[in-house]
């Protein structure tokens, strides 16, 4: 497509019938058979379907931004232990994982993680996106040792286990964003147009980084403030925790106050299976 958006899609199926398309500042204008050409580019589709653009109505585009520069830890990446742990020490820097499950390795801990790798930070996201698990050198790095945040898992002498439930907050502090150009890029070869981005009470931080990223699709954001103006009708998202009691009464003036504002009430729950399967020792906070 030229840069202004011009083009003529020769050849094209439109509703089960052929034909050629005209675009026109990046709108189609017209539809017919054997469309004169004017001065812009011409594309020959050769019997292929011409659809409206995709919406990917739930994504997470910074973390997806940043999960492609992280090591995968699925069981279909690293089916055991000993390959776990040697993906942990071939990434370099600090580590950065994702996509975790229970079948690899078991449960995580800080010290599960301390014996595959104790020299370098160590961060790995389970793949429900709940939970993290750091090594000893990353809850230090990002001082976390000593903190009374309420994600921060602690054993029953009150010392930090190594794993961060909804603690997403406490890892992404003096942490540059992620490039989104990308995400953008990979998403449009698909023929995605438009993005709901389903994270949710965005900081300003974080909702600056979203509202001004240069993306070629057009980008919802169910976490924007509640009473921001120009969010109207646009869903709320509300996240039900299921590792904690639901406050009924809370869920209720919540969704109350999104209906208020104009936006209904977007909710969404997932719970950590590492939070399922390893119950605390007596006297874990959590």
């Amino acid at each position: 497509m030229s840069a202004g958006g011009d083009l003529l899609v020769r050849d094209c199926v439109v509703a089960g019938r052929r034909a050629d398309l005209r675009v026109r500042g990046g709108v189609v204008t017209e539809m017919g058979a054997a469309l004169r050409r004017d001065t812009e580019p011409v594309m020959t589709a050769a019997g292929a379907a011409v659809l409206p653009g995709l919406h990917d109505h739930h994504a997470h585009l910074l973390a997806l931004a940043a999960a492609w520069s992280s090591v995968r830890c699925g069981p279909d990446d690293v089916p055991d232990a000993d390959a776990f742990a040697a993906a942990l020490a071939a990434a370099p820097g600090s580590v950065r994982g994702v996509d975790y499950h229970e079948r690899v390795a078991g449960p995580l801990d800080r010290h599960v993680l301390d014996r595959m790798l104790a020299q370098r930070p160590v961060r790995v996201q389970h793949r429900s996106g709940a939970a993290w698990f750091l090594n000893s050198a990353a809850l230090a790095a990002h001082g976390l040792l000593d903190s009374a945040d309420p994600a921060v898992e602690r054993d029953a002498a009150g010392r930090a286990t190594g794993r961060i439930l909804r603690g997403d907050h406490l890892l992404r502090r003096d942490a540059a964003p992620p490039d989104l150009t990308p995400v953008g890029a990979r998403l449009a070869s698909y023929g995605v147009t438009g993005v709901t981005d389903a994270t949710p009470k965005l900081d300003a931080d974080t909702l600056a980084v979203l509202s001004e990223a240069a993306l070629p699709q057009r980008v919802v954001l169910l976490g924007a403030p509640l009473h921001d103006g120009t969010s109207r009708g646009v869903p709320w998202k509300i996240l039900l925790d299921e590792s904690r009691d639901l406050d009924v009464e809370a869920l209720t003036d919540e969704v109350r106050a999104a209906h208020a504002a104009g936006r209904p009430g977007a909710t969404g729950c997932s719970r950590s299976a590492a939070a399922r399967s390893a119950p605390p020792p007596p006297g874990t906070r959590r």
